[in-house]
């Protein structure tokens, strides 16, 4: 048995965001089929651009913060820097991860909302007539 004799089978495919309508001047246009679909779309564009910017923002706190909490390499060099436990140490980073976080967390919801405010600006079908 060869695999073109094997059938498969898969979900079928998920409509598309947008369809393709002509408008009176006879140009073609991508447009929402309705206010609904759009409404949808954004709300997950805004749920997914927040997650991936959390993530982004968790990754860049947590190195900074890692940076912060070890002493100067000059003073390491030297023998000079005071030694910290392990413990104090992730304390340290953890609340310095924790309060970046908290602090850029706002800034994320405000970038997700003006970045699928533009995507999703698009017409929608009842639109073009």
């Amino acid at each position: 048995m060869s695999s073109s004799d094997v059938v498969w089978f898969a979900n079928s495919p998920l409509p598309p965001v947008r369809v393709g309508k002509l408008d009176q001047t006879g140009n073609f246009a991508l447009v929402f089929r309705n206010e609904a679909d759009r409404a949808d779309q954004q709300k997950n564009c805004q749920i997914q651009v927040t997650e991936n910017c959390l993530k982004g923002l968790r990754a860049s706190c947590a190195i900074t913060a890692s940076r912060q909490s070890r002493p100067s390499s000059i003073l390491s060099f030297f023998g000079l820097a005071k030694g910290q436990s392990w413990e104090d140490k992730d304390r340290q980073e953890d609340q310095l991860t924790s309060a970046c976080v908290a602090q850029g967390a706002s800034q994320c919801a405000t970038h997700a909302e003006d970045f699928c405010k533009v995507v999703f600006s698009g017409p929608v079908a009842a639109d073009i007539k």
